[in-house]
């Protein structure tokens, strides 16, 4: 019962020898998303519906670019960047 209840110590975490005090990440994706959804707009009981890519002119399909950016500092210090440009238009 005492080894149940007692914490746990472990050498791992503390890494003395760690040679690795920072780490730059870099990470890039395309990829190219459907667009496939209808809308109801409802007001006193009475909805209207419409599909974005039929009616409103919406690109059914489009692409896009996404940049990630990780930088590590010691062992839990880190700064993450992220840069996703989704963007719609229609009339």
């Amino acid at each position: 019962m005492l080894v149940l209840f007692c914490p746990a110590f472990s050498w791992a975490q503390f890494d003395l020898w760690n040679a690795e005090d920072y780490n730059i990440e870099f990470e890039g994706r395309y990829w190219k998303p459907k667009l496939d959804s209808t809308v109801k707009i409802v007001d006193n009981n009475i909805g209207t519906s419409f599909n974005l890519v039929d009616d409103l002119g919406f690109d059914e399909k489009k692409a896009f670019g996404e940049a990630r950016l990780q930088i590590k500092f010691f062992d839990r210090n880190k700064f993450n960047f992220s840069y996703l440009p989704l963007k719609w238009d229609g009339d």
